[in-house]
């Protein structure tokens, strides 16, 4: 183990121990004796927190641990599951919760959740329980997943449509959604994104987990891209913009 000065009287040695970073500070630079036993007692007491940990709050800190790498949308998604998720479960220690307590509380979730929802909340109990009791083998049995069957529009029906958003508030929206634009990346652009009859997409407005709307990245590495649209529309989005 590495030890830092980081400042004039302060040094820091850190340790990733079953992928957790660990770290110890000290008023003076200390021997290898020192950090061992300084470590040892870290991790111990960390470990005595984790014996008696529920699932709440194991989520939580999972949670709060991805706050700064994750969508807005995401971590928002991830509170409202928490609030779903049945008491009973949440109040149990992570230690104590086993495969058959996982499937009950999936069952009990698959009464009033479509498949891909139950699915998802399942997803997040195994990283929750992945993270902090990463030898629990989990094997639950999922409900089956529905086909979705998505109703795609005719050109017929785009053109009325687009004919009857003429001159609304609707008009720019939609054009634009034909053109692939996602509605985050329309309600986030701005008037410098535009050159000519090129749109350029780096962000998307989405709401918080505080239901306030803010801006990220785009949803992916590939989502940042420039696209061509008419002069006309261009112009329209232009002269919105200073009305």
């Amino acid at each position: 183990m590495k030890i830092e000065k980081r400042g004039a009287d302060s040094y820091r040695v850190r340790k990733m121990y079953k992928g957790q970073m660990y770290t110890v500070t000290f008023d003076h630079k200390p021997t290898q004796k020192e950090v061992m036993q300084a470590m040892t007692a870290e991790l111990d007491k960390i470990q005595k927190k984790q014996k008696n940990m529920t699932f709440l709050t194991a989520a939580n800190n999972y949670i709060e641990s991805k706050r700064n790498v994750l969508s807005p949308t995401t971590i928002r998604g991830y509170n409202s599951t928490m609030k779903t998720i049945s008491k009973k479960f949440q109040d149990t220690n992570i230690h104590d919760i086993t495969t058959i307590d996982i499937q009950i509380e999936i069952n009990q979730l698959a009464k009033g959740h479509s498949p891909k929802t139950v699915r998802n909340y399942h997803g997040f109990i195994s990283a929750v329980l992945g993270t902090f009791c990463p030898n629990l083998k989990i094997s639950t049995i999922l409900p089956q997943k529905v086909k979705n069957e998505p109703y795609i529009p005719s050109d017929e029906d785009i053109r009325r449509i687009l004919e009857r958003a003429k001159g609304t508030e609707y008009e720019i929206p939609l054009v634009l959604a034909c053109y692939g634009l996602r509605r985050s990346e329309i309600c986030a652009l701005r008037l410098e994104d535009i050159d000519g009859d090129m749109i350029k997409i780096s962000k998307a407005k989405v709401l918080s987990e505080t239901k306030e709307w803010v801006e990220k990245s785009t949803k992916t590495t590939s989502s940042t891209r420039e696209i061509a649209i008419p002069i006309q529309i261009a112009d329209k989005i232009r002269e919105n913009f200073y009305r």
